[in-house]
């Protein structure tokens, strides 16, 4: 078994930034974090889950 603890973060001043920034900010963090997991599994464990 092997646990996957993925954590990314991006450094910015959100008080700058409109609302629709951060949220599109979170949407490209979440895609990197998804990536990264997905990237580790092998095809057999893809299938279990489908």
């Amino acid at each position: 078994m092997v646990i996957l603890d993925i954590d990314v973060f991006r450094v910015t001043r959100i008080d700058d930034l409109a609302a629709d920034d951060i949220w599109s900010g979170l949407d490209v963090l979440r895609d990197q974090k998804n990536r990264m997991f997905f990237e580790h599994l092998t095809e057999k464990t893809v299938e279990m889950y489908e």
